[in-house]
């Protein structure tokens, strides 16, 4: 696991998107954590995180209009990124045309 701050860590995958992700995204993602870290999940804003599968504490974050984040809560409190994705490239793979995300 790779720390990345802000109560962040990332798995080997989600190290890959991570590392090759702009900057500025890197950035908008570390914000998006900043702006949760230290409230209960029942607090987090829903326009910037979603619930995916509560039963495996799963969570998408959207720190912006195209980016994704796929991460889990562990006990401990921490983040761990799984994903770092694009909203086109997920359109995509679910074979739907990309649209301006939502």
């Amino acid at each position: 696991m790779r720390n990345l701050g802000h109560g962040a860590q990332a798995d080997t995958e989600g190290l890959l998107g991570w590392l090759t992700a702009y900057e500025s995204d890197r950035r908008e993602i570390l914000n998006a954590f900043a702006e949760i870290e230290g409230k209960p999940v029942d607090e987090w804003p829903k326009t910037l995180v979603r619930s995916l599968a509560p039963e495996e504490s799963l969570f998408l974050l959207s720190p912006n209009k195209s980016l994704r984040v796929f991460f889990r809560l562990e006990d401990s409190g921490r983040k761990t990124i799984l994903n770092v994705s694009m909203q086109e490239a997920i359109d995509r793979l679910l074979g739907r045309k990309p649209q301006e995300a939502t």
